[in-house]
C-alpha cells in the first residue's frame, strides 16, 4: 500500500494452520525495495476467490465466521450480510544479500535464482511476523 492505495498486489496467497503464504510479494517484475512496507490482506468468502474446502469450513460468505478486528461485514447494515476478511499491517522487508550462487535445483538462470532468493527472504519475513503473533 502506498497511503491508500495499492502499490502491488498478488492474487496468490493462501492461508495454511492460521498462516498467510504468497508467490512473492513483487510489483510488477521487480520485487518489493527492503524497508517498511504496509500491507493490506482482503478477501471475499464466495466461490470465485475461495476453494470449496475453504467455503465448507468457513461458510459461504463467511456466515459461520463471528465478526472481529480482521473480520467485518461487507454492510454494517444486514445482520446476516456476507464477510470479509479485511486486515492492514507493516511489514519489514529485509535488504537482498548479494548472492551468485546457482539456485538449488540447478534449472534456474543467475537473475532467477536471485528472485527465488527474494522470494524466500519475504516469505520468511512473513512467517516471523505471523509467529510474533501479529495475527
Amino acid at each position: 500500500m502506498k497511503g491508500r492505495r495499492a502499490a502491488a498486489q498478488d492474487f496468490s496467497v493462501f492461508a495454511e494452520s492460521g498462516k498467510f503464504h504468497s508467490a512473492g510479494f513483487r510489483k510488477g517484475i521487480s520485487p518489493l525495495p527492503p524497508g517498511k512496507q504496509k500491507i493490506h490482506i482482503f478477501t471475499y468468502f464466495t466461490n470465485m476467490w475461495q476453494s470449496p474446502t475453504v467455503l465448507n469450513v468457513l461458510g459461504t460468505g463467511g456466515s459461520k465466521l463471528k465478526p472481529s478486528a480482521v473480520i467485518r461485514s461487507e454492510d454494517a447494515q444486514l445482520i446476516d450480510g456476507d464477510k470479509v476478511l479485511d486486515y492492514t499491517a507493516d511489514l519489514i522487508i529485509p535488504p537482498l544479500r548479494n548472492r551468485s550462487s546457482a539456485s538449488e535445483t540447478g534449472r534456474l538462470s543467475h537473475s532467477n535464482s536471485r528472485e527465488a532468493e527474494v522470494i524466500e527472504i519475504v516469505k520468511k519475513a512473513v512467517r516471523s511476523w505471523m509467529e510474533a503473533g501479529h495475527l
